[in-house]
């Protein structure tokens, strides 16, 4: 098994993903914890984040702290999420029998254990967080999927397939809370162009974002100065309220 980033006393160590920035890298949205695009220099670990008086676990030392976030925030809520996988199962099946499929973004694997279970006959995945790629590799391994699913450690606008490693389906579940908030479209655009077949089959194929106004008291009184208090104006601080970014 590789060793962990960082070590037992939680000093911080380099990861080094052997590739060269590109000026074309900043067409692209960065995924909080990836780290394919970095030439040296320290990650900012997981216990450097803390309070001085918060404790570390031992797993968690030399981490990436916007993996670990990241994880925390949106992973956990997304494997568990039923409706969420058997959408992608449903949509996978009957589509990638004896394919190539292409997940991008893979995380975990779930996307490309699914495809291979499903009968794909070849699945690569691309992830850009070391640790996760790890983790993966072991998820496959748990699994039995490792003969079928091959994994690269990079961002998908960086990498190069040859032409019979070009892919029939590609899956990816690069959705943010705002839909296309994570740059789904320009690494789709750019997979499209470079790692699929003419015609291939995209999952999924489209999205719709809904919105709606409302108005709640209960809403306003956590985000702006509602009345004062008793009789006291208090309305100067509502010229720090957020209007750019708070929703």
């Amino acid at each position: 098994e590789p060793p962990r980033p960082g070590s037992a006393n939680g000093g911080a160590k380099t990861i080094k993903p052997q590739r060269k920035p590109r000026p074309e890298d900043s067409e692209f949205w960065i995924p909080p914890g990836s780290d394919a695009h970095l030439e040296g220099g320290s990650v900012n670990c997981f216990e450097n984040s803390l309070d001085q008086d918060h404790w570390c676990p031992q797993r968690l030392l030399g981490q990436n702290h916007e993996l670990i976030h990241t994880v925390n925030d949106w992973h956990f809520a997304m494997l568990n999420d039923t409706d969420r996988n058997w959408f992608f199962w449903h949509a996978l099946e009957g589509v990638v029998k004896d394919k190539v499929v292409l997940d991008i973004g893979s995380g975990s694997g779930l996307l490309s254990m699914m495809a291979a279970r499903l009968g794909a006959s070849k699945v690569t995945a691309i992830e850009g967080n070391t640790e996760m790629i790890r983790l993966a590799e072991k998820n496959l391994e748990r699994n039995k999927q490792q003969e079928k699913v091959r994994l690269i450690h990079n961002l998908s606008n960086r990498v190069k397939l040859k032409p019979e490693e070009k892919a029939d389906v590609l899956v990816s579940e690069t959705l943010g809370a705002l839909m296309l908030g994570e740059g789904t479209l320009n690494y789709i655009v750019d997979a499209r162009k470079r790692l699929l077949k003419p015609g291939a089959i995209i999952i999924p194929a489209g999205g719709r974002q809904c919105a709606v106004l409302i108005e709640s008291p209960e809403i306003a009184t956590i985000s702006s100065i509602s009345g004062g208090w008793n009789g006291f104006d208090l309305s100067a601080i509502d010229t720090l309220q957020d209007t750019a970014t708070l929703l």
